[in-house]
């Protein structure tokens, strides 16, 4: 039994001594490299080089209201331009031709309005005097 004794003992100091040399010896860390240089007055250039897209702050849409053909630019493109300024001009002769249908057919309506409005004059004096019908009459009112 004595022997058994010895034996654990003296295979526990060679562990407790191997575990202390491999922790002693084990992994070391690498000393840092140093670079010195003298001391000497220079300018430092650092620059970096990537490749990327640029994108505005804010995206603006422009349109128009009309549709035509642009027949002069005012504005350079990436200029500052105000409220309200002109950018472009836009071929207006279908406009101008719309226009001039429009007050066309407004004339047309105050002429025809104009003989409505006196032919129910009269129709209502006559029928005033009992002269026309209640039926006449109210067609005329209709009209």
């Amino acid at each position: 039994m004595k022997f058994l004794k010895k034996k654990r003992t003296i295979t526990t100091i060679v562990i407790v001594v191997l575990i202390l040399l491999f922790i002693i010896c084990g992994k070391r860390k690498p000393a840092a490299t140093v670079e010195v240089s003298e001391i000497k007055i220079e300018s430092i250039n650092e620059s970096v080089s990537i490749d990327g897209t640029l994108e505005p702050f804010v995206d603006v849409e422009i349109s128009s209201d009309i549709t035509g053909k642009c027949t002069k630019i005012y504005v350079a493109e990436g200029a500052k331009v105000n409220v309200g300024s002109p950018l472009m001009k836009i071929n207006d002769i279908s406009q101008k031709a719309r226009l001039n249908e429009a007050e066309t057919a407004l004339n047309a309506a105050k002429s025809n309005y104009d003989y409505i409005s006196y032919k129910f004059d009269n129709q209502k004096k006559l029928f005033e005097e009992k002269l026309i019908s209640l039926s006449e009459y109210t067609l005329s009112e209709l009209e």
